[in-house]
């Protein structure tokens, strides 16, 4: 019985694998811009120039994950393009939590198995965030090891699993600094827990592996602190930035809110079904009480984080998705499973199964959509096209275009300049980094300088003679805009390969201004 068991989770996680990949090739051409960031980060540590944005300036914090630019920096070192290698690592990692999650499930159904792991192997948003060339999977994984690791600290306590959970907790630090609230919920639950059971053995291990913890990350915090001059990366401080209006506390509640419903409510209203006539019991909770406890704390960081930069399929919220099934997959594991009258006879529930099991592909529409919006397939080739000009640039999006091109950039929102991040951008600013080329981006619609960054730059362009060269369709009917200094020394060159590139769809200057879509200079 055993063996057939553990062949039937064999054959179960090949067929989610098999689903998961298969998923996946639908985005395999998709790179989200920001991922560049860190590309431009990791090569040139990797080139020796040390972690800096650019070369021979003061470093400046823009990325977001230290591991995944030590990650990358390394296969660049092994000449392994860092667009394949975090795909590479982002697939393998998937891959990872897909296994886990099916190990988890030794006491559960197939059927019920299956759908609590098709929620990730057949979820569209997982299989887009994976392949977006981002942190994303890779820190799914490490905090769905955490919360297995906090399981078994539960179940197990001692020094060993809480030494192995403080390590898992670190490792998420370094992939992304938002785990902290994750892994400071999964502490307190512990905590909350042994203090109710009286447990000062392990309570005392669990605060003396915590000095250690600490002793551990306030030395990278200092290095970094040293290294970079503030405690968090520039993203971090932009995201608390309460002048910028598009980042209100009402958008994080309705993005918290839209991932319950679209996300998380379909299992949970399945796992209620499964247990109608089962009365909570506490003790079989209580393993999962440190998950949820960390599920809870990191959705309170993310009202005051105020997620509406780049917040598109709830890629900030949804590594902690894998760890919620586990806590699910771990109380039905652990409790009598018993179906309602209707789902004892197998034609109902193979009919459950799919409405559930199919459930997450109805984002596939929204996904391809998003993947069309947010493509950096211009910028990479305009990137490319400017490569060997040493000209500075000023730019709405930093990521491809500095990446592929090499020029000393930065951005208006402030990612890759500490001075925007934390004093907002100033004509001093501009005059000082005297741009030869500033790119904006405007979305469909008319061109409106709603905001004072916007303003600025427009009435910098003006005082100081840049003139529009080139309108280049990003998608639909979205453009980057690229304006050159008229008395930049690079002037023609950078007009001649903007305006003759091959393999971009162009827009009619003189069109666009007429119908207001783009600054008039």
């Amino acid at each position: 019985m055993m063996h057939s068991r553990k062949a039937s989770l064999i054959i179960m996680g090949i067929v989610h694998s098999l689903l998961f990949i298969m998923l996946s090739l639908l985005y395999y051409d998709f790179v989200l811009d920001d991922a560049f960031i860190t590309y431009r980060y990791a090569k040139n540590l990797a080139n020796n120039h040390g972690l800096v944005w650019n070369i021979s300036e003061k470093p400046v914090e823009g990325y977001t994950s230290f591991l995944w630019v030590i990650i990358n920096a390394a296969g660049i070192r092994l000449s392994v393009d860092p667009v394949v290698c975090s795909k590479v690592v982002a697939v393998a990692a998937g891959l990872a939590i897909i296994w886990i999650l099916v190990a988890a499930n030794r006491n559960i159904p197939w059927w019920v198995s299956f759908i609590l792991v098709g929620a990730v192997s057949l979820s569209p948003a997982f299989a887009f965030l994976t392949m977006q060339g981002m942190e994303t999977t890779l820190t799914a994984l490490l905090l769905l090891i955490s919360g297995w690791l906090s399981m078994a600290v539960v179940s197990n306590p001692g020094k060993l699993n809480i030494s192995l959970w403080y390590m898992a907790a670190l490792l998420s630090l370094l992939s992304r600094p938002d785990t902290i609230p994750f892994n400071a919920g999964i502490l307190l639950g512990l905590i909350i827990l042994f203090v109710l059971n009286r447990d000062h053995k392990t309570l005392r291990i669990i605060f003396l592996a915590g000095v250690a913890f600490t002793l551990i990350s306030s030395l990278y915090m200092i290095w970094r602190y040293n290294y970079f001059g503030h405690l968090f990366p520039n993203p971090f401080y932009i995201k608390f930035n309460t002048q910028i209006d598009w980042l209100d506390i009402d958008i994080s509640l309705n993005y918290i809110s839209e991932f319950a419903k679209t996300i998380l409510l379909p299992y949970i209203i399945f796992t209620v079904i499964l247990r109608l006539k089962q009365p909570p019991d506490i003790r079989q909770i209580s393993n999962i009480i440190p998950i949820l406890s960390g599920c809870i704390l990191f959705s309170g960081y993310l009202l005051f984080a105020r997620p509406g930069m780049q917040a598109f399929l709830w890629r900030f919220i949804f590594p902690v998705f894998p760890a919620f099934l586990l806590a699910l997959i771990y109380y039905l594991g652990n409790s009598v499973i018993t179906l309602p009258k209707f789902l004892s006879n197998r034609e109902w529930q193979i009919s459950v199964l799919l409405l559930f099991a199919v459930w997450p592909l109805h984002l596939i529409p929204l996904t391809l959509q998003e993947k069309e919006k947010r493509t950096q397939a211009d910028r990479v080739i305009v990137g490319k096209a400017l490569a060997g000009i040493p000209a500075t640039i000023f730019i709405t999006e930093t990521g491809a275009v500095p990446y592929y091109s090499e020029c000393r950039a930065v951005d208006m929102l402030g990612i890759t300049s500490e001075e925007i991040t934390h004093k907002g951008l100033s004509l001093n600013t501009l005059t000082v980094l005297n741009p030869d080329l500033i790119m904006v981006f405007q979305k469909s619609g008319e061109y409106l300088p709603n905001n004072y960054p916007t303003r600025l730059t427009n009435q910098y362009m003006l005082d100081s003679e840049f003139i529009a060269v080139a309108a280049i369709n990003k998608s639909k009917e979205s453009y980057h805009y690229y304006f050159v200094r008229r008395r930049s020394e690079f002037f023609d060159e950078i007009v001649k390969r903007l305006r003759n590139i091959n393999t971009v769809k162009y827009g009619d200057l003189g069109k666009l201004i007429k119908e207001k879509r783009m600054p008039r200079l």
